[in-house]
């Protein structure tokens, strides 16, 4: 199991300018794990047409999903879980939660309908940011056995095992990645991936990028996440 003091520490030494990286600085150094307020996901609104986050968050959770280029199939277990113990109605959640093989996946996606969102190393810190909130609140988390949901697909599974060495997936659709990864801020981005990626290997944490097609490309409900870096 990976030492959230690590994380923690990675994470406010990122040093960053910008109110999103402030918020989530502040939100690492002020977190307290003697928080308790009973909590459970809300209510999954399936069928979206909206084409947006919220709609490709629920196309890839329905999918077939395999896992390039080994064509491993990704095992969705639940999706939009609060991982912070709080009465607020906006808590911190994780996007999607898996397994393929062996090894389990926590999952942020972003999604690029017209603007470019947020960009893909503060993403990665973001899921980091939920990997933190896991290794600290697993053991309240699966004594309280509601944060997950019933139904629909969705596995029963105990949050100790995704604090065990996960791997860290940023998922994004083809728009956010022609955007970000393009000509003339396509090779910044791309070494600063590679950077990161590289840093967390030397201190265990298995993080990795993917792509897929975009809402109106995920057809017959199958998804393949492709590598970027």
């Amino acid at each position: 199991m990976q030492n959230a003091e690590l994380i923690k520490t990675i994470i406010i030494s990122k040093k960053q300018k910008g109110k999103k990286w402030e918020k989530l600085e502040k939100f690492i150094q002020d977190f307290s794990d003697d928080c308790f307020h009973r909590t459970m996901p809300g209510k999954v609104k399936w069928n979206t047409t909206s084409g947006n986050e919220t709609d490709y968050q629920r196309k890839i959770f329905e999918s077939k999903t395999r896992l390039m280029p080994e064509k491993s199939t990704v095992e969705w277990y639940d999706l939009e879980l609060p991982v912070t113990f709080s009465g607020s109605g906006r808590r911190d959640c994780i996007d999607l939660i898996g397994k393929v093989g062996d090894q389990f996946l926590l999952c942020e996606l972003k999604h690029m309908k017209t603007s470019q969102g947020d960009n893909p190393v503060y993403a990665m810190y973001e899921a980091l940011k939920y990997y933190y909130c896991i290794l600290k609140n697993h053991p309240k988390m699966d004594k309280l056995r509601t944060v997950h949901h019933e139904g629909k697909d969705c596995k029963k599974f105990k949050w100790g095992d995704f604090a065990s060495k996960p791997i860290i997936m940023v998922v994004a659709n083809k728009n956010y990645w022609d955007c970000w990864l393009a000509k003339g801020k396509g090779t910044r981005y791309s070494d600063m991936l590679k950077s990161e990626i590289a840093k967390m290997e030397e201190i265990g944490i298995d993080v990795r990028f993917y792509k897929t097609g975009n809402i109106d490309e995920i057809a017959n409900r199958e998804v393949e996440l492709t590598p970027v870096i």
